[in-house]
């Protein structure tokens, strides 16, 4: 997962994977979840859509689907 930040530089045979990870690093990085300084020099890398089958819309519910389901979670918890 070394490179969730940078996938094209994984090894090819973890790439697949290493895709998903950096998805949902980045799903989590724009709802707000604990993600530091680095998080206003993070960007989604274009060719993920070569190893993870989602399009942008798609990838646009989801990240409404979490921020929803997120905040519902936290009021459970207040």
């Amino acid at each position: 997962m070394a490179f969730h930040h940078h996938p094209a530089e994984a090894d090819e045979q973890w790439r697949p994977l290493v895709y998903v990870v950096h998805l949902g690093d980045l799903v989590a990085m724009l709802e707000g979840s604990s993600t530091g300084a680095d998080a206003l020099l993070y960007h989604l890398d274009k060719d993920y859509d070569q190893f993870v089958s989602l399009d942008r819309e798609s990838l646009d519910r989801i990240i409404v689907t979490v921020l929803s389901d997120f905040e519902r979670t936290k009021a459970l918890f207040s």
